[in-house]
């Protein structure tokens, strides 16, 4: 098979693995730490500036983007957090990573750049090695949640594995995600807590205005 029959495979098979839109969050290994800081200090700055705009958005529906440390851990963070941090990210990323080596079969033939399986599980089993669409899928299954996912200027969309075992009503925890790179957990607006966050409810999703940029993400939230 040729270079483009095989990547028309993997893109096919990544549609198969995950229902609802998938975001692009990178796994790189990390850069020198000179080249790493200066995208550090850039990153920071566009984080910034996605959490300032969608923050206006979330406000205007009764939410809030809780911020998590941007150094690599944050997928594992704010999924920590949604869990009322009663998992340490540290922990959250072994059993992510351990439940990917577990399902070998349905992970494996969605590796890209011919990265061998265990040697990309050994480097996402490290502190600091930013999360992608595997651990998403792996996370999702492992927990038996969905994932819903803001973005500023766009509607809210769920992420869920196509899997034949994934429950049909699984609750769902409540992320941001910004620029490229970087999540938050994202909590109703008077939630400072630390523990299990309160239920977020809502019973439509408004597409975003793009006259305004400012979108309407839900018309309703109310608690359980």
């Amino acid at each position: 098979m040729g270079k483009q029959g095989t990547s028309a495979k993997k893109a096919a098979q990544k549609k198969k693995q995950v229902s609802g839109k998938s975001s692009q969050t990178a796994s790189e290994n990390p850069s020198p730490k000179g080249k790493q800081q200066k995208q550090k200090n850039s990153r920071g700055k566009e984080v910034n500036h996605w959490v300032d705009t969608l923050g206006g958005e979330l406000s205007a529906v009764g939410l809030r983007v809780k911020q998590v440390t941007g150094d690599g851990n944050c997928f594992f963070r704010a999924v920590a957090d949604q869990l009322g941090n009663t998992i340490s990210y540290v922990d959250l990323r072994s059993k992510v990573v351990s439940f990917m080596l577990q399902h070998r079969a349905d992970f494996e033939p969605f590796m890209e750049d011919e990265e061998a399986f265990d040697t990309y599980c050994a480097r996402m089993a490290k502190d600091g090695t930013w999360a992608g669409q595997q651990e998403q899928v792996a996370a999702a299954r492992l927990l038996g949640v969905s994932f819903c996912i803001y973005q500023a200027g766009q509607p809210c969309w769920t992420m869920r594995p196509d899997h034949d075992d994934f429950p049909k009503d699984a609750p769902a925890l409540h992320l941001s995600y910004h620029g490229q790179e970087h999540f938050n957990s994202v909590r109703l607006q008077e939630d400072f807590g630390n523990g299990a966050p309160a239920p977020i409810v809502f019973r439509k999703v408004m597409m975003p205005s793009s006259r305004q940029h400012c979108a309407r993400l839900l018309e309703m939230l109310t608690r359980r």
